[in-house]
């Protein structure tokens, strides 16, 4: 029997079938009173026939009326179901699938999915969380986070790796506003100032320039990465009108946006060892160049992970259970750099002539009322960054909109320390630094 995996994503829902047929349809269906056309071609008519259009029937999955009357589909399970249709049909119509389902979908959207699976031409066998697949689906270095942006919001979802070897979703925050759309949004206005200004001609004053802007756009930012200025054409009648844009001009909307996400990341995670990082948001300019222990997810690594896994995914069940939990890969690289160079072990930072005790509790690195360095137990409205001692090693953790120095250089946001380490809020300004106080040998620097 053949089988796919589904990613549920209403950016782009996602089907690898096992003979390795990819295919991808965004989450757009048009209702324009005749029939629900859904996809790309939905997609392609957003800016003609915006009040026919509805692009939230992922994100609010349920059997509530939809807002809009229609003689075609009554909530938003209706269009969900017409969705899954088409996308079956554009997968070769398998008879099995496996939904890798975001952590967004609260415990009612699964029922109303899994309803829906019911009533379609083919077998739902597995139910796995989205984040968890991916993980086990590359090699890591240790825990982490896993972050995806879909059409109206962005995920960030933490996971564990465990002593036995597996990965295991911990929880999830969700980036309001954070989605695709919104970003499109601003950037096409950029675009557009772009056109205005260099040709006197708007894109977005009609709406089928408007739509050949917003249909160009994802091919437009895969432009190459090391091009320092991105090239927009769009044809009107016998006239194509060009304008240039800067690739610096992207990066402000592209780094707030991740410092919304990192922000969300840090309420979930101490000390990530990885950030896990779709293609959504690899192809945004600039973004990986912001974040810290990047990991890229591959195209098709949840499904592989799906199949690799199969055994403890599928099941017969007309009640799927949901999988959180999958067996690891941990890199290889990074094993063989820990047993290779073990780090110095660092038990104390000393501050001021007094030293201090690292352990699971976490110290806070201020200014005190003498413009000087100092520590506390608990987190106030002075402190730059933290030291959190996590799995036998210690942790830098700095606060948004402060700089820490390590070594007189400037740290990174998370930042793994060892003996011999030197802070300080300014180079060359007063230092703490770590040791280790050994009690068969004393104090060593």
């Amino acid at each position: 029997m053949s089988t796919c995996v589904i990613e549920l994503n209403d950016s782009g829902l996602f089907s690898t079938v096992d003979a390795g047929l990819y295919v991808e349809s965004p989450g757009y269906a048009l209702l324009n009173g005749v029939q629900i056309v859904v996809g790309k071609s939905a997609q392609a008519a957003a800016r003609l026939h915006p009040r026919q259009i509805n692009n939230r029937f992922w994100q609010q999955l349920g059997m509530n009326p939809l807002a809009e009357q229609s003689n075609l589909a009554r909530h938003h399970a209706d269009l969900a179901y017409q969705h899954l249709q088409h996308i079956h049909q554009l997968a070769s119509e398998p008879e099995q699938v496996i939904f890798a389902v975001p952590a967004s979908f609260e415990r009612e959207q699964l029922a109303v999915l899994l309803g829906i699976a019911q009533q379609c031409p083919f077998d739902a066998v597995g139910l796995v969380d989205l984040a968890v697949a991916a993980a086990a689906g590359v090699e890591l270095a240790g825990a982490g986070v896993h972050i995806d942006m879909q059409l109206h919001q962005a995920v960030v979802t933490s996971f564990s790796v465990s002593d036995d070897g597996s990965v295991a979703r911990k929880a999830a925050r969700i980036v309001e506003g954070g989605g695709m759309l919104a970003l499109f949004n601003q950037f096409s206005h950029l675009i557009a100032d772009a056109f205005i200004q260099q040709c006197r001609f708007d894109p977005l004053h009609d709406a089928r320039s408007e739509q050949i802007l917003y249909d160009a756009l994802p091919e437009w930012l895969q432009q190459a990465p090391e091009a320092q200025e991105f090239v927009f054409e769009i044809p009107q009648g016998n006239t194509v009108h060009k304008a240039k844009l800067p690739r610096t001009s992207f990066l402000g909307p592209v780094r707030e946006l991740q410092r919304r996400m990192q922000a969300r990341a840090d309420e979930l995670a101490d000390a990530s060892q990885c950030t896990l990082v779709t293609q959504r948001l690899l192809g945004l300019p600039g973004f990986t160049e912001l974040v810290d222990h990047c990991i890229p997810v591959p195209q098709g690594a949840v499904a592989h992970a799906c199949w690799r896994h199969a055994h403890l995914i599928r099941s017969n069940d007309a009640n799927l259970p949901f999988i959180t939990r999958l067996p690891a890969t941990v890199c290889r690289q990074a094993e063989a750099q820990a047993s290779a160079r073990p780090e110095p072990r660092a038990t104390h930072i000393v501050v001021d002539n007094t030293a201090y005790s690292l352990d699971s509790n976490a110290l806070y690195l201020q200014v005190n009322g003498d413009g000087d360095l100092d520590w506390a137990a608990h987190k106030t409205e002075a402190a730059q960054a933290r030291l959190l001692k996590k799995q036998g090693q210690v942790w830098l953790l700095v606060e948004p909109a402060s700089t820490i120095f390590v070594n007189d250089a400037e740290a990174q946001r998370e930042q793994r320390l060892a003996k011999g380490d030197r802070l300080s809020l300014v180079q060359g300004g007063a230092q703490a630094y770590l040791i280790e106080v050994s009690p068969l040998h004393g104090t060593q620097t």
